[in-house]
């Protein structure tokens, strides 16, 4: 049951936001199908990671999605952030893939 409200608030918080900005940014027309599906799929891969990388993920979809002229008074570029975002969700899933390579 845990897992369960752990997924539904990465979807609704990092899953919608996330694959929206994405969508919007690679220049795909936003349909409900894409974000779902973008949703789920980047749900999955955050649900069994570690609370403070979640929280980060959390933390860096909300500041996606505040105003441009807030970013910029900080000097935070949103394309930075985008893939900052990427590497969270997608770094520990090559790290541990990269671990069972081996070249002997």
């Amino acid at each position: 049951m845990n897992t369960f409200f752990l997924g539904l608030i990465l979807f609704v918080s990092v899953g919608l936001t996330f694959t929206t900005l994405l969508l919007q940014r690679l220049g795909i027309e936003p349909n409900y199908l894409y974000i779902a599906l973008g949703a789920v799929l980047i749900t999955v891969l955050l649900v069994y990671r570690g609370i403070l990388l979640i929280l980060l993920a959390i933390a860096i979809s909300v500041s996606l999605n505040l105003p441009t002229e807030f970013l910029q008074q900080y000097s935070i570029d949103r394309d930075v952030l985008i893939v900052l975002q990427i590497l969270m969700i997608l770094f520990p899933i090559s790290i541990k893939g990269a671990s069972k390579v081996s070249f002997t």
